[in-house]
């Protein structure tokens, strides 16, 4: 054997162990990146773990919402009646009231009139006269304000030719 085989086998032998070196590197970094990778994937699978426990209280927390929400709506329903019922009764009451006022107002216009006929003596005629002489005078006032003037002047007048 030659020199110049002897150095083609060095050198054969040079690039053998140069390409045996390289795919061990290659096969260390291949090692790394798998082990990467089954980290990731541990990672993955406890990120999809923890993403399902968030979608599962998500799903109970809108099923509460949900009922909170028909809890709600008949609170309100009923609410609602409720002050349909306070209207209701507060036009009874207004009723009521508007119906007392009106007795009362009616029932002071007839003692005002009596009140008026007799210091008149009974006298109709006189008495709507006076009345009627105070519309002129006063337009646009109520009818129990005439009655109370024309008796005002009635009794002022009594009242000076007494004394």
């Amino acid at each position: 054997m030659g020199t110049l085989t002897i150095t083609i086998l060095l050198i054969t032998a040079f690039f053998v162990l140069f390409a045996l070196l390289y795919v061990s590197i290659q096969y260390q970094e291949l090692e790394k990146r798998f082990r990467l990778l089954a980290g990731s994937q541990v990672a993955l699978s406890e990120s999809q773990t923890a993403l399902s426990e968030s979608q599962t209280a998500l799903s109970e927390s809108h099923l509460v919402l949900s009922e909170s929400h028909l809890v709600l709506a008949e609170d309100f329903e009923a609410l609602s009646k409720d002050c349909q019922d306070l209207v209701k009764e507060h036009k009874d009451l207004r009723k009521k009231y508007e119906f007392i006022a009106k007795a009362q107002q009616q029932q002071a216009i007839a003692n005002l009139q009596r009140q008026l006929f007799t210091l008149v003596g009974g006298n109709q005629i006189t008495a709507n006269g006076l009345i009627e002489i105070e519309k002129t005078a006063n337009p646009g006032r109520s009818e129990s304000w005439y009655l109370k003037k024309v008796t005002f002047d009635l009794q002022r007048n009594e009242y000076k030719h007494s004394h």
